[in-house]
């Protein structure tokens, strides 16, 4: 246990974050109900966010910070839930001083609608004040579109045919604005599970054209340095796809025998996959693959982009 950190909870789900400077900044977090914060590379922690102090039983979920910073300090954003008498509400807190102080992020209308209806799935680019929202009909949250906050009054909704699971973004929207959206159900109107909008979803156009299956959709990862290499990873029916050109043509890379649109057999699907921070240079990502742990599951890293692979643990 490192100095300053609490005592481990056999009960409390609790997730480490890490800055996307860390090289420079050493900064590390801890979600586990209270938001600790470590300096130095996980040496000492201190709580920089105690959201039962502001509101009693309350809670906050999962941090996202988003990949630039302000004056060398990172922004941080986390959801709180905390309860009302007309039900749950779920506002954003904010922090641009890498969780010294906060504040609510006031996003919601006068009903409250935005905050009581939204699921978990909210990304941010790295374009100061620009993030999406993706809400899909379930239980609980019956919305289904796609919403863009960009630094206004209220959101923009960029997508309302069916509702999205799953958005991916460029590594460098700030100056492409380019966006993939996993639909669910799929959309009519342009026959696929899997959409793409160069203009920040203003418009939107099939995005599996080109190696992928339309009735699937798919989860992506952008190249670190996608401006430069147009590199871009998709996993679809456990199956590991790379394009090259931002998108536009896709090819397998995992596993070497498969097809499109035909799932592997069990010893080969891919259950989760990353790239290395340092792609652009190292070329490598990982991949485990196989049955679920802790019987069969497979870890492999390629370092040559997926061009061939080498088991690492199975």
């Amino acid at each position: 246990l490192q100095e300053g950190l609490p005592a481990c909870s056999r009960t409390l789900s609790s997730y480490l974050y890490i800055s996307p400077f860390y090289g420079e900044d050493g900064l590390l977090f801890i979600n586990a109900g209270t938001i600790w914060r470590s300096n130095d590379g996980g040496d000492r922690w201190e709580s920089v966010l105690r959201i039962s102090d502001w509101y009693p039983n309350a809670a906050v979920s999962k941090l996202v910070i988003p990949p630039f910073r302000s004056s060398g300090n990172l922004t941080l954003f986390t959801r709180a839930y905390f309860w009302y008498p007309l039900g749950l509400v779920h506002p954003m807190m904010h922090s641009d001083d890498n969780g010294n102080t906060w504040r609510i992020y006031q996003i919601c209308d006068e009903s409250l609608a935005y905050c009581r209806n939204w699921n978990r799935l909210y990304y941010f680019t790295n374009e100061p004040d620009t993030w999406f929202v993706a809400r899909h009909e379930g239980f609980v949250d019956l919305e289904a579109d796609i919403l863009r906050w960009s630094g206004g009054q209220s959101f923009t909704t960029v997508w309302h045919e069916t509702g999205a699971y799953r958005l991916s973004i460029s590594s460098d929207y700030a100056n492409d604005h380019l966006l993939y959206a996993s639909l669910a159900p799929a959309s009519q109107a342009l026959n696929t599970s899997f959409i793409r909008s160069y203009d920040g979803g203003d418009t939107w156009e099939d995005g599996a054209g080109g190696g992928l299956c339309p009735g699937e959709a798919a989860d992506l990862r952008f190249s670190p340095d996608f401006a430069s290499d147009h590199s871009i990873f998709a996993q679809q029916f456990g199956s590991l796809f790379k394009s090259v050109d931002g998108g536009i043509t896709w090819r397998y890379i995992y596993p070497a025998d498969g097809a499109v649109c035909q799932s592997p057999g069990s010893l080969d699907a891919v259950r989760e996959y990353q790239l290395s921070p340092h792609y652009a240079a190292d070329q490598t990502l990982y991949l485990t693959a196989g049955a679920s742990p802790p019987n069969g599951a497979r870890l492999l890293v390629s370092t040559d982009g997926g061009a061939s692979w080498q088991n690492v643990l199975e």
